[in-house]
């Protein structure tokens, strides 16, 4: 269910554009995490996106594809995570598709790509966690260095 004030259309904008902001190289697992999330609850809505929508979701997980991908330096977790974007892409496009398409599909369909996407999410999810972790230990790491070179001056 939509928060109170936020539309479908921005769901789709805001997963667009976290995706492709993963595309762009920073802070990539945490925004690829963040975008397929709204994706993922987008698309649970009966409610349609437009063609331009989309397609910009589209084309930023074509964007972000590489991005993804140097996040695994195992072949299998990277074969994993190009099924997920390639998940993402599925799903954008059955978001967009009226229900008499939809049908046409084998059941089977949307269920392995919100599981695909999912796995995806989850593994992006794990890093980022992963980079706030280490980045509180190099916090703590700094401040007793400052504190040793502080009592080492005195």
């Amino acid at each position: 269910m939509e928060p109170i004030g936020i539309g479908i259309y921005d769901t789709a904008a805001y997963a667009a554009d976290e995706i492709q902001k993963a595309a762009g190289g920073r802070d990539v697992a945490w925004h690829m995490s963040n975008g397929i999330e709204a994706l993922q609850r987008g698309v649970k809505e009966r409610q349609l996106i437009s063609a331009p929508q989309r397609d910009s979701i589209v084309r930023a997980a074509l964007n972000a594809r590489d991005e993804v991908l140097s996040l695994f330096s195992n072949p299998e977790d990277r074969r994993l995570a190009s099924k997920g974007v390639d998940a993402v892409i599925g799903l954008a496009i059955l978001w967009g598709e009226p229900p008499a398409r939809r049908a046409l599909r084998h059941p089977h369909v949307r269920p392995d790509l919100e599981a695909y996407a999912r796995v995806l999410r989850n593994r992006c999810h794990d890093l980022a966690l992963l980079e706030e972790v280490k980045s509180r230990a190099d916090d703590r790491r700094a401040g007793l260095v400052q504190k040793m070179l502080r009592g080492a001056s005195a």
